[in-house]
C-alpha cells in the first residue's frame, strides 16, 4: 500500500460535526498563518520515538481522551483575555466576518453576538452548520466533538456576558480560533478526501512516517509491515465511522417520524382556536341566560313587593275592625238597652263577628298565600343565586369582569389571568 504524505494529513476539514447535529462533512477553507499563542491541542507523546518531521506537531483535530475539569490557562487574567479577544477579532476580520466587530463587543457580548460568532467559526469547519435546537444544549456537544478538554456547562451559556461566564466562553472561542489557524497552517487549501473521525488522524500518520523514516535511516526499504498496520488502523476507523453513520441514520429516521407526527393532525394553534370558539359560544349562551334570569328576578321581586303591600293593608284593616268592635262593646256597656236595641245590637254583633271571622279566614288565606309565595320566592332566589355564581365563574373565564367589580380584586381580569385563576 502506497501512501502520499501530501494527501494523508488530517485536517479540520475532515472532521464532521455530523455526530453532534446530524449534518454533513466539512469543506476546505482558505489557508491562514498559524497562531503564535500556545495551543491547547493534544501533543503527540511519541514525538521522541523518531526524528523530527520538519518541526511539525500533530494536528489539533479532535482527540478521544477524557476531559480535564480544571483549565490550566489563566482565563480570568485581563491580559490573557485581551490577547484572546485580539486573536478572535483578527481571525474574524481576516475571514470576512459579516458583522462589525471590535474589542468592545467581545468585552461583554450579548448572547446573540456570541451565537453569531460561534456559528461563523463552526461554519469555517462545516459550511452547512446551523444550530437546529437550543444553543445552550448543542454548543457543549459540539465543543466535545471537536476535542475541547474543558467541560462547558449550560449555565454560562445562559448568561454569556456575565463576569463569571464570559472568561471561560472567551477561552473556548480562542481555542477554536487556534484550532482553525493550526488546521490552516498544516493543511493550507488542499482538498480533502472526506475522511471523518473524532481522533487525531495526523498523529497516527506522522507516527507512521517517523517509523518509516527510522527504517530508511537503517537502510531498510520494506515498509509493508508498517503499511499493513496503518491499513488495519484506518479500516478500524472506517468501521467505526460506518457504525456511527448507521446510528445517525437511525436517529435521523426517528427524528423524521417525530417531525411527521408534529406536522400531521391538528396543530396546537388549531386546538386553541377550537377551544376559543367553544368559549365564545358559551359566553353568548350564558349572556342570554343571565339576561333571562335578571328579568325573571325583577318580576319575582315586584310580585313579592306587591304581596307584602297587600298583606300590610289587610293587617291594618283587621286592626281597625278590632278597634271598632271594642268601641262598640264599650258603648253598649254604658247604654241602657231595650229589647229592640239588644236584638239589633246582637244582630250587629253577629254581623261584626261574621265579618271578623271572615276577616280572620281571609287573613289565614292571605298568610298561607304569603307563605307559599315566600317559599317559592326563596327557591327562585336560591336558583337565581346559583345561576349568578355560575355566570360569574364563566365571566371570569371569559374576561368579562372589570377591575371595579366586587370580586375582581381591583385588577382587570383578562383571559390569561382568568386561566391562571381557574
Amino acid at each position: 500500500m502506497a501512501f502520499r504524505p501530501e494527501s494523508q494529513r488530517s485536517s479540520l476539514a475532515r472532521v464532521s460535526l455530523g455526530g453532534a447535529n446530524n449534518r454533513g462533512s466539512l469543506a476546505g477553507r482558505p489557508s491562514l498563518a498559524a497562531a503564535k499563542r500556545p495551543s491547547m491541542a493534544p501533543v503527540d507523546d511519541r514525538r521522541s520515538r523518531g526524528p523530527s518531521m520538519g518541526g511539525r506537531r500533530s494536528s489539533v483535530a479532535p482527540g478521544g481522551g477524557g476531559r480535564k475539569q480544571q483549565d490550566p490557562r489563566p482565563i480570568s487574567d485581563k491580559e490573557y483575555m485581551k490577547t484572546s479577544i485580539h486573536s478572535v477579532i483578527n481571525y474574524l476580520t481576516e475571514h470576512h466576518y459579516d458583522r462589525p466587530i471590535a474589542p468592545r463587543v467581545l468585552s461583554s457580548p450579548t448572547t446573540k453576538d456570541f451565537v453569531h460568532i460561534l456559528s461563523f467559526l463552526l461554519k469555517a469547519i462545516d459550511p452547512n452548520f446551523k444550530f437546529v435546537g437550543k444553543f445552550e444544549e448543542e454548543a457543549p456537544i459540539l465543543f466535545k466533538a471537536l476535542g475541547y478538554k474543558i467541560t462547558i456547562n449550560k449555565g454560562p451559556l445562559q448568561s454569556v456576558g456575565a463576569a463569571h461566564s464570559w472568561p471561560q466562553l472567551l477561552a473556548a472561542l480562542s481555542w477554536l480560533v487556534e484550532l482553525l489557524n493550526y488546521s490552516d497552517a498544516v493543511n493550507g487549501s488542499e482538498p480533502t478526501d472526506g475522511f471523518e473521525d473524532n481522533e487525531d488522524v495526523s498523529k497516527i500518520f506522522f507516527d507512521y512516517l517517523a517509523r518509516a523514516y527510522q527504517l530508511f535511516l537503517a537502510g531498510e526499504d520494506d515498509t509493508s509491515a508498517l503499511e499493513e498496520q496503518l491499513t488495519m488502523i484506518f479500516e478500524a476507523k472506517n468501521a467505526s465511522v460506518k457504525q456511527d453513520l448507521e446510528t445517525l441514520t437511525a436517529a435521523n429516521a426517528e427524528l423524521h417520524d417525530k417531525l411527521l407526527g408534529l406536522t400531521t393532525g391538528e396543530t396546537p394553534l388549531e386546538k386553541q382556536r377550537s377551544i376559543n370558539a367553544e368559549l365564545l359560544a358559551d359566553e353568548k349562551k350564558f349572556k342570554t341566560h343571565f339576561e333571562g334570569l335578571s328579568e325573571y328576578r325583577s318580576k319575582i321581586s315586584a310580585s313579592l313587593a306587591k304581596a307584602q303591600n297587600e298583606s300590610g293593608a289587610q293587617e291594618a284593616e283587621l286592626a281597625q275592625l278590632r278597634q271598632e268592635i271594642e268601641a262598640a262593646k264599650e258603648t253598649i256597656s254604658k247604654q241602657a238597652y231595650n229589647p229592640a236595641d239588644v236584638k239589633r245590637m246582637r244582630a250587629e254583633q253577629d254581623d261584626l263577628e261574621r265579618e271578623l271571622q271572615l276577616s280572620k279566614e281571609q287573613k289565614d288565606v292571605h298568610n298561607g298565600q304569603l307563605y307559599d309565595t315566600s317559599q317559592k320566592l326563596n327557591k327562585k332566589l336560591e336558583h337565581l343565586d346559583a345561576c349568578v355564581q355560575k355566570a360569574n365563574g364563566c365571566s371570569v373565564r371569559l374576561q368579562m369582569i372589570p377591575a371595579e367589580a366586587r370580586h375582581a380584586g381591583g385588577e382587570q381580569i383578562g383571559r390569561a389571568s382568568c386561566r391562571e385563576r381557574v
